[in-house]
């Protein structure tokens, strides 16, 4: 298989990746960084792919979503954390005390919350495991066709 088609391949795929928030996958991941990531790896493992994917969506805030008007947040909040128990628990997990003196608002709970959830959706999603396991297919028969 030439390079192209396996970094073709892999876009097609990365594209398939919808992320809660909307953004696609393939906006933060490169399907030629994929395939170099992993180029002459004898054995890959599908779950090291997810990770990878993970890692280039992170790196770009690609699970970032941002809430910015008042009655928006509001919304979310009441429907999704009435007690903002959870918002509240990933806000004091990454920030100083300080730090929240500054940014703490409906906005800034609501963008926490959203976030979190989109990200916990994408390691839960049986798709996107799956997709990384199609990619890692892909690789491999690169790689043994490419030896």
């Amino acid at each position: 298989m030439e390079k192209n088609a396996a970094a073709e391949k892999i876009g097609e795929l990365l594209e398939k990746i919808e992320l809660t928030n909307g953004n696609l996958a393939s906006d933060f991941v490169e399907s030629q960084d994929v395939l170099d990531a992993f180029y002459e790896v004898d054995v890959i493992k599908s779950n090291e792919v997810f990770d990878f994917i993970e890692q280039e969506i992170w790196f770009d805030d690609g699970f970032e979503d941002k809430i910015i008007y008042y009655d928006v947040a509001m919304k979310y909040l009441s429907e999704n954390d009435p007690s903002l128990r959870r918002s509240m628990d990933i806000v004091f997990d990454s920030y100083s005390c300080v730090q929240l003196e500054k940014k703490m608002s409906s906005e800034f709970l609501a963008s926490k919350l959203a976030t979190d959830e989109c990200i916990t959706s994408f390691q839960e999603s049986d798709e996107v495991k799956e997709i990384a396991k199609q990619i890692t297919e892909i690789i491999t028969e690169f790689n043994q066709s490419n030896n």
